[in-house]
């Protein structure tokens, strides 16, 4: 009751429940949509709707260079507003070089791919980075002005748009491409709504300098050098195993795959999307402010996370594959099965979410970065192998652990360092 009690009368929990409210009701959208794609989209249409969403969340990565995480830390809002700045100047940039890349390099891509449902709408991908570039932006920004109602309102209008884009695209019996378009749609949305509200915060207080755009640039060049790398890599790492089932299996195993992943994280992302942004805010004024407590609170943010996860992990080990086959068909209880076990991964994942945040805010990416490449060179090596002589279901057993395993050691890792940094401040 005492915990109880705590929560309820802080700020930062407050702020999480913001969140959670938009966060959930997307989600549940999300959840209330999936039966209707499932039963007006084969596995094989879902699969190519994960490929072209895969290689979004690579090209996302490099629009900004990550600089957009520097957003929230300066304590100044005119070098805010340079970050800012310089971010949408990358955004750009990087648009009209994947453009003029997919427009000469057009039957490579497909062809290698396998998207030759995307084959017309080739077009379509630079467009919804840039879409997604720009939304992620001004996310940042709203994190910076604690504006949780706005993100939380953002989440709601993109998941509404989409799944209802996608459905009416099914029902009329417009395939593959329906997935994709509904999903550029739902981008287009949430970022004019972004925008809408981001000109009426930053009105008054709005200026340009070339000089202060240079000056972040350099201040903060450790995020491309080693924070988009991480990410990069992270993300290959994470997401590899798409393409692996590609070429090993078929496109239904990518299909059954995705949408385990897609609702196993529904009550981890739920969680995930809110207190990852009001932690790092809450963690960046700990940094400023009190910094030789840091690890005590590096500590107990984390384990609030593991309270707060324990209860949708038991849910989904114990009831995914009744779950998945009574809400998407028969047809799907493989995907229960999947997410049944990729659930060990994601819970460490969610755990270690204030770990994470703490290497941006001490600038540790050098080691991140080594992190990620040995993740990725076990990853691959085992899953490889695994892949070309077992099922499915045993390679992402294995690639959950592994998952698992170094999500933990990443937290042990971390927590080390910053007790150590701490004591040396004492010195």
């Amino acid at each position: 009751m005492k915990l109880l009690k705590s929560l309820y009368s802080n700020k930062i929990f407050k702020s999480i429940l913001i969140l959670l409210s938009g966060t959930i009701l997307s989600q549940i959208i999300v959840l209330a949509a999936s039966p209707l794609l499932t039963r007006l989209f084969s596995p094989e249409d879902i699969g190519t709707l994960t490929v072209f969403t895969t290689l979004l969340v690579f090209i996302t990565i490099i629009m900004t260079f990550k600089y957009e995480l520097a957003i929230v830390i300066p304590k100044s809002k005119r070098e805010a507003i340079s970050v800012f700045n310089l971010t949408i100047i990358i955004v750009i940039m990087m648009t009209i070089l994947l453009t003029v890349t997919l427009i000469i390099g057009k039957d490579f891509f497909i062809s290698v791919l396998k998207l030759d449902e995307l084959k017309s709408i080739y077009l379509i991908l630079p467009l919804t980075a840039f879409l997604l570039g720009i939304s992620n932006i001004l996310n940042f920004w709203f994190v910076r002005s604690e504006s949780y109602q706005t993100i939380s309102k953002s989440k709601l209008i993109q998941s509404t748009v989409t799944s209802s884009s996608q459905i009416v695209g099914g029902l009329l019996n417009l395939g593959t491409k329906s997935l994709i378009f509904g999903y550029l749609i739902g981008q287009f949305a949430v970022t004019l709504f972004y925008l809408r509200k981001f000109n009426k915060d930053i009105k008054s207080s709005y200026f340009f300098s070339k000089k202060g755009i240079k000056k972040v640039a350099i201040k903060y060049n450790d995020l491309p050098k080693y924070n988009a790398t991480q990410s990069l890599v992270n993300s290959f790492s994470s997401n590899f195993i798409i393409i692996l089932f590609s070429i090993s299996f078929s496109s239904a195993v990518v299909g059954y795959y995705a949408m385990a992943i897609r609702l196993v994280q529904f009550p981890i992302a739920v969680i995930t999307s809110s207190v990852k942004d009001v932690f790092f805010k809450e963690l960046t004024k700990v940094f400023n402010s009190n910094i030789k407590r840091y690890h005590m609170y590096l500590l107990k943010y984390t384990l609030t996370l593991i309270v707060i996860a324990i209860v949708p992990f038991v849910i989904i080990y114990l009831y995914a594959p009744d779950i998945f086959s009574f809400a998407l068909g028969a047809e799907w209880a493989v995907a229960g099965e999947y997410s049944k076990f990729l659930s060990f991964w994601l819970l460490c994942a969610f755990v270690n979410t204030p770990a994470m945040l703490t290497i941006q805010l001490f600038k540790m990416q050098k080691y991140l970065l080594i992190y990620e490449i040995v993740l990725l060179i076990v990853r691959i090596s085992i899953i490889y192998f695994a892949s070309m002589n077992l099922e499915p279901i045993f390679v992402i057993i294995i690639y959950s652990i592994i998952g698992a395993m170094f999500n933990l050691s990443l937290i042990a890792i971390v927590y080390t360092y910053i007790k150590k940094y701490v004591k040396k401040l004492d010195v």
